[in-house]
């Protein structure tokens, strides 16, 4: 898109009437700052603006999502019983790669560029403020990378990567957003009970396959790099990063590198939500920027979440299929357990998102995939019934949350470029509650309560 366009609010409006047209791939090349200096670092958003684009990153075509959906739920069987033995049938390159060690290399195209100490600048990324009441701006397609306490930089297959979104506070701190359960919560507290700061990465635009395994829910045994080499059918490329002791992804676009407090937290949010609410501010751990490695010439990645449609609530449809196997496989076929697994999710027409049978969803929120998996498998056993129709829960089975909320005002449009940017080739290579505001208008009303939705970890 030649024409200049803000990173404050303008940039998800234009993105957000394209979505909403199933349009390609956009690639702002003269995006505009908060304080009005254009930015040299293009940004490229609605990757994941179609379940064909998703399923592409996921290196299959939607035709593919079945089998693959198979294999994942195999994975978490010791012995796969006969309805899976087919599908692992099909996926002997896949099961082979899994074994298979990164490949480490000494230079990579992301360390291009190095910067630390004094040079870095976070102001300098054109990092989005998507919504007129958000707190600050966000960073919405982080892959964080982090290990466990006593664990070695080298040893891969400790590490976890989850997309856990980070509010920047000034030139060289940002709030990470992990969740208590979460993996990178769980290393943060190994390290802080030992009185030390955490090592993290956050690796900002990652290739598909490497953001979208991030937020599979993946057993504990399974490397969430490993899998995305997998995917792509090569081994993963790492290199040791600069300033922390972690490996990280040698083809990113950029990393920012750094230490998480053991104890120092602030205020993260309010930020629009996908309940189409903002949700409340809380704390949350700080980490110190301490390098900037990127690219040559790097493209920054981004989105916005609001109430769908938007690209979480698309990576959650093509998510939704992928769990179905393993939820079958763990639920006896009779209709009584089936019920009564439903109504673990659905309570007077309101999904509950109970985290027992659900894995991760689009963006590594509870129940954004077992609430519509669950309603799925009771009409496929049960038949359905007026307390569990799809149709009636459609609002909610994405995390929409309370029906009277609303999306972006549809009042900036420009054309746009057809082009493909360098991820969006990759893809196809590989081929709480109370008191939410309403956002996406430039009014704010306060309401007394909303539906439930999903927790966003961004």
């Amino acid at each position: 898109m030649p024409d200049p366009v803000s990173v404050v609010h303008q940039m998800t409006a234009v993105h957000r009437n394209v979505l909403e047209t199933q349009g390609p791939v956009l690639q702002f090349d003269h995006p505009v700052l908060a304080g009005g200096a254009p930015s040299d670092v293009p940004v490229v958003v609605n990757l994941f603006g179609t379940t064909e684009r998703v399923a592409a990153g996921l290196g299959v075509t939607l035709d593919g999502l079945d089998d693959l959906g198979a294999f994942l739920a195999a994975l978490r069987l010791p012995t796969p019983p006969d309805g899976m033995r087919d599908a692992l049938s099909r996926w002997p390159m896949l099961r082979a790669a899994l074994a298979t060690r990164p490949k480490i290399v000494r230079s990579a195209p992301v360390q291009s560029v190095v910067l630390e100490g004094t040079d870095v600048d976070l102001s300098a990324l054109p990092v989005q403020t998507h919504w007129p009441g958000d707190a600050g701006p966000l960073i919405t397609w982080p892959v964080v990378v982090t290990r466990p306490f006593e664990s070695e930089a080298a040893d891969v297959a400790s590490y976890n990567a989850g997309v856990y979104r980070a509010q920047v506070l000034d030139h060289n701190r940002v709030i990470m957003r992990w969740l208590p359960h979460r993996g990178g919560a769980a290393h943060h507290q190994s390290w802080a009970a030992q009185g030390e700061k955490t090592p993290v990465a956050i690796v900002l635009g990652a290739d598909p396959a490497t953001l979208l395994s991030s937020a599979l829910p993946l057993p504990e045994s399974v490397s969430e790099l490993t899998f995305a080499g997998a995917l792509n059918n090569a081994r993963p490329r790492l290199v040791p990063a600069k300033t922390v002791p972690l490996m990280v992804p040698a083809d990113a676009e950029i990393v920012l590198e750094g230490w998480v407090s053991p104890s120092e937290t602030a205020p993260e949010g309010p930020f629009g939500d996908h309940t189409g609410y903002y949700n409340r501010a809380e704390p949350f751990p700080v980490m110190e920027v301490s390098a900037i490695t990127h690219r040559k010439d790097p493209l920054y990645l981004s989105t916005y979440t609001g109430r769908p449609p938007d690209e979480p609530a698309i990576i959650g449809e093509v998510f939704n299929r992928l769990a179905l196997p393993t939820i079958r496989a763990q639920i006896p076929r009779d209709p009584r357990s089936v019920a009564a697994a439903c109504r673990l999710f659905v309570s007077d027409g309101r999904c509950q998102h109970q985290q027992t049978l659900s894995g991760a969803g689009a963006s590594g929120d509870d129940g954004a995939v077992g609430d519509v998996a669950a309603v799925q498998l009771y009409q496929d056993n049960c038949g359905g019934g007026r307390r569990y129709r799809p149709e009636k829960l459609g609002r909610h089975r994405l995390g929409a949350g309370h029906p009277d909320g609303s999306g972006a005002r549809r009042d900036v449009g420009r054309e746009h470029t057809d082009g493909l940017p360098r991820l969006c080739l990759a893809a196809a290579r590989v081929g709480r509650q109370n008191g939410y505001r309403r956002h996406g208008e430039n009014r704010e009303r306060n309401i007394q309560r909303v539906g439930r939705g999903n927790e966003n970890i961004r």
